[in-house]
């Protein structure tokens, strides 16, 4: 259950920074106007932001270790397997 609450949750923020990403399309009438570099600028800036707030929120920063600790697990437990 808590899986699928990320699940969401992750396809929230993708559907969330594409439509942050592509809202001058949308907005401007002159579509051949619009400045893609600065557009490209502000989605990044925009992503390091949010990973950062993230990582240092208790919960991002616990539930991203221990993700990553657990692919670590994960793959020393299909070392042991292979001996």
């Amino acid at each position: 259950m808590n899986m699928v609450l990320q699940l969401i949750a992750l396809e929230e923020v993708v559907l969330g920074m594409l439509a942050y990403y592509y809202s001058p399309f949308l907005i401007q009438s002159n579509r051949r106007a619009i400045d893609w570099k600065h557009c490209r600028y502000r989605f990044y800036t925009a992503s390091v932001i949010a990973i950062r707030m993230f990582l240092k929120s208790p919960f991002g920063t616990i539930s991203f270790f221990e993700q990553i600790g657990r692919i670590f697990v994960s793959i020393l437990e299909f070392s042991r397997a292979g001996k």
